[in-house]
């Protein structure tokens, strides 16, 4: 295989390291990663534009020291999406360390208790190529349910939303619960 792309009479380097992700609430993160497609929003100057972005849905892992999930964890128990072009977590359901944060956070992130080993489902129920439903089990043997399927609002310019641009993107309206 050519490791190298030409493009425009520039030598691209394929396959090229974009991100690393460090998050202090993650375990050992043995699952694979989930991708789906998502819709934002973004709003420039009174004009808005619906825009496709694609997501990694991933479990916070296993934490190594927990002998016993019902009495909680110290790291493990949340529920992350980042965004696969910039590397950044745009929602995260985590007992402490959520986003959104402050008043935007939901109420039940308290339920968070126990590791997220397992690899998250992501379904599209509608047949529209956007992920709308995560499903993801936790260490509790409990069952979540989280709704992906508004789209994200933003301000600003689409083109500050790239690997090098400073867009703020953040899941405010997505919700979730134990489905059983």
């Amino acid at each position: 295989l050519d490791e190298h792309i030409k493009s425009g009479g520039d030598t691209l380097e394929y396959p090229k390291h974009m991100w690393t992700l460090f998050d202090r609430d993650f375990g050992n993160t043995w699952s694979t990663p989930s991708m789906g497609r998502i819709r934002l929003k973004v709003t420039e100057d009174d004009d808005s534009k619906m825009v496709d972005r694609w997501v990694m849905f991933v479990g916070g892992g296993l934490d190594p020291t927990d002998t016993d999930p019902s009495d909680g964890v110290n790291f493990g128990n949340a529920f992350v999406v980042v965004d696969i072009s910039t590397g950044k977590e745009i929602f995260k359901f985590h007992p402490a360390n959520s986003i959104p944060s402050g008043g935007s956070t939901m109420s039940n992130v308290g339920d968070m208790l126990c590791d997220v080993p397992s690899r998250v489902a992501s379904v599209d129920i509608n047949s529209d190529g956007y992920t709308d439903l995560a499903y993801f089990g936790d260490t509790c043997g409990r069952m979540w349910r989280f709704d992906v399927s508004m789209p994200i609002d933003v301000s600003g310019s689409i083109a500050e939303s790239g690997p090098s641009g400073n867009l703020s993107i953040v899941a405010e309206a997505w919700t979730g619960q134990v489905a059983f």
